[in-house]
Parts: C-alpha cells; sequence; structure tokens
C-alpha cells in the first residue's frame, strides 16, 4: 500500500472519480530520510543578496543507510566538489547544524569528521555551529525544510512488492533493528528493500 507524507487531519488533492488510499506515514516499517545542503554566500557588494537559490537535497534509506558525522561530511565533501568543480572553494567554510547527535561539534566522531572535511581542501577557517534548542529558524537550511515539506507534503509513495520469501522475512519484522538482522542472515531482502 502507498504511503503518503499527508497533513493528519486535512484533506488531501486526488484525481475526480478517485480514490486516494494511502496509509499514513507514521505507521510505516521502512522510510526515508532527508538530507539539506544550502549554499549562502557572503556577498561582496552591500546590494547583492546572501542567497544563491542552490539547494541539494539527498535521501537516505533510513533502515540501510544509517545517519551518522562521517555519512554528513561525505556527502557536504562530495557536494562541495560538484559545486566548485571549475572554481575554488572559500577560504572559510562556515556550517549550521541542527542539534542531532550526528552533528553535534562536541562528539569525538563529528570532530574527527569535520577535520577530515578541513583538510579535504584548502581551507583557512572551518567554523561548525550548532543551533540552540528551539531556535532552528535561525538555520538556513531548516528554512528551506519548510518549502520543501510544501512541495513533498500529500505525496504518496509505494515500494515493490518482492518474492515470496522476502516478503515473509518482511511480514515478520517490525523494528529497525529487525529489518537489518533479517536482512544480514538474507542478502535477497536487503536488495529488494
Amino acid at each position: 500500500m502507498p504511503v503518503s507524507t499527508g497533513v493528519h487531519n486535512r484533506q488531501s488533492l486526488a484525481a475526480q472519480n478517485s480514490t486516494l488510499d494511502v496509509a499514513d506515514h507514521d505507521f510505516t516499517k521502512l522510510s526515508l530520510t532527508p538530507s539539506v545542503i544550502f549554499f549562502v554566500s557572503i556577498p561582496k557588494d552591500i546590494s547583492d543578496g546572501f542567497y544563491n537559490r542552490e539547494v541539494f537535497v539527498s535521501f537516505k534509506d533510513t533502515v540501510f543507510e544509517l545517519s551518522s558525522a562521517i555519512r554528513h561530511t561525505t556527502e557536504f565533501h562530495n557536494v562541495i566538489n560538484t559545486k566548485y568543480t571549475y572554481h575554488t572553494s572559500p577560504p572559510i567554510l562556515c556550517l549550521y547544524t541542527d542539534r542531532r547527535p550526528d552533528h553535534r561539534c562536541t562528539y569525538g566522531s563529528v570532530q574527527i569528521a569535520l577535520i577530515s572535511l578541513f583538510l579535504s581542501r584548502d581551507y583557512d577557517m572551518l567554523i561548525a555551529v550548532r543551533t540552540a534548542p528551539h531556535y532552528s529558524w535561525t538555520n538556513l537550511a531548516e528554512r528551506i525544510m519548510s518549502i520543501l515539506n510544501l512541495g513533498l507534503q500529500n505525496v504518496a509513495i509505494k515500494r515493490n512488492t518482492m518474492n515470496e520469501e522476502s516478503e515473509a522475512l518482511f511480514d515478520k519484522v517490525n523494528t529497525l533493528d529487525e529489518i537489518c538482522e533479517s536482512a544480514n542472515k538474507n542478502a535477497n531482502l536487503e536488495r529488494e528493500l
């Protein structure tokens, strides 16, 4: 059954004379986790703006692509290489992150990941900023998330049906840990999911 990102107790758009049959995204075993990278450039002229309209969004499988500091840093490094292919990157890199553990600058794993990012290019300085509790609105990427949420509102997605053995295994598991454990024992399950 398709899963919708619809808003609770609100109407959704559907074609005339059709039925919108989707499940609520809160009641599914699988999900996608978005990452948003939004580039802001300090203008050379006071009349220019900070926003250069470049947003990079990637989605990860929540079950098999676990969130970690090194994964975020690698994604960011790849996006920087894409953005600055033909010209040099700025000498100072400032990162605003949310308060999740895989971004928390006080953790050693995050510090090592940030050091590897700093050493990957010719930066003079790397500044990592973690927003204060309940002040995510100060994080520019979080502002973009509200626009993305509007764009993805009421979108429904559905996974393909797997072979009978994989479907039977998937029906028996309920948590992310159980899905990973079952996939470790049966490689077909991970491949088909």
